[in-house]
């Protein structure tokens, strides 16, 4: 589906503390789920794609980190503060990812790209590509400022 490029608000991404009671958030990023009638017979790829046709982001099933980073999250921060990277599955069942620019702080994160445009999502699955577009779209918050 189409995502906002949200822009997050302040406390220079100070996380709360653990024992602090709070709700989860909803993801921020464009979400991209995929379904595996069964298990793939080798590994699964899927891509993000600019306008262009380059690849700006890609998981695998194959065992390598994902691209760019291997441990999103805030940079310089103990290990307790970050999120864990999930594993990129190629096994039956509906499956989630989460395409957060600029690292595991969503769109609005610190050193984020902040692209906004048309984006092609392309799942390979026992060497046959799908394909979705999608675009991502500014904060409709913001003014043209």
């Amino acid at each position: 589906a189409d995502a906002i490029l949200v822009n997050q608000g302040g406390e220079n991404g100070t996380p709360l503390q653990k024992d602090e009671p709070q709700a989860p958030n909803p993801q921020s990023g464009a979400i991209v789920d995929y379904y595996l009638r069964s298990t793939a017979t080798g590994p699964v790829t899927l891509e993000i794609l600019d306008a262009g046709g380059t690849v700006v982001r890609s998981w695998t099933s194959a065992g390598q980190p994902p691209t760019p980073a291997a441990r999103p999250g805030i940079p310089n921060t103990s290990p307790l503060w970050r999120t864990a990277v999930e594993p990129f599955s190629a096994g039956a069942g509906l499956h989630r990812v989460v395409w957060a620019q600029g690292g595991g702080r969503g769109f609005g994160g610190a050193g984020a790209a902040r692209t906004v445009g048309a984006f092609t999502a392309r799942l390979t699955v026992n060497g046959k590509s799908y394909t979705q577009t999608f675009s991502v779209r500014p904060d409709p918050r913001r003014g043209s400022a």
